[in-house]
């Protein structure tokens, strides 16, 4: 009796490793990058958009498939397979690190996933927040002088940046208002 495992099992068991890693690398890998990468004394605040861990969790779970097909049978179909997972894989994962948004004394910094804008605080002319009591979501709109807005997602982690945005639209004599909004 053979003591080795089979290719197809070692792919198994590889998947089903990676499946179990994964939900703690997806919740800590992206809030680490941006954390090392956008760590600075003058930045205040960062905030991590949840997209950036649905695109790392995707990533991964491209892998686990991946993984998956190797193990069934071995021929042209699933390795040309593996190969647009693995490329597919390897850009999610990438796309994951693209998106942040940033908060310093001057401004506010917004990168998504292939553009990037900076904000002045001095250039905005209101700050309202958005909210609806029944969905109990929120919502930060940021209105430019120039008549442009730009609307972040108020969620559990952008909470923390909340003082820091209404004291410093009182330092800049930024309008700073509530509204009910029922969605």
């Amino acid at each position: 009796m053979q003591r080795t495992l089979s290719i197809r099992g070692r792919f198994w068991i590889a998947a089903l490793a990676v499946a179990l890693v994964s939900l703690i690398l997806a919740l800590f890998v992206p809030l680490t990058y941006s954390e090392t990468k956008y760590h600075s004394l003058d930045v205040v605040y960062w905030y991590v958009p949840f997209k950036n861990y649905v695109l790392f969790a995707a990533g991964l779970g491209c892998i686990v498939v991946l993984l998956f097909i190797l193990g069934f049978a071995r021929h042209i179909a699933t390795y040309s397979s593996a190969v647009v997972l693995g490329i597919a894989a390897v850009a999610l994962m990438y796309m994951s690190f693209l998106s942040i948004t940033t908060f310093d004394e001057e401004r506010m910094y917004i990168k998504d996933v292939f553009t990037e804008h900076s904000y002045k605080w001095t250039d905005m002319a209101a700050i309202t927040l958005q909210y609806d009591d029944i969905q109990l979501t929120e919502d930060y709109v940021f209105t430019f002088k120039d008549g442009s807005s730009v609307l972040i997602e108020n969620n559990r982690q952008f909470d923390e940046a909340s003082n820091f945005i209404y004291t410093t639209a009182r330092q800049h004599d930024i309008v700073y208002s509530e509204e009910r909004v029922i969605k």
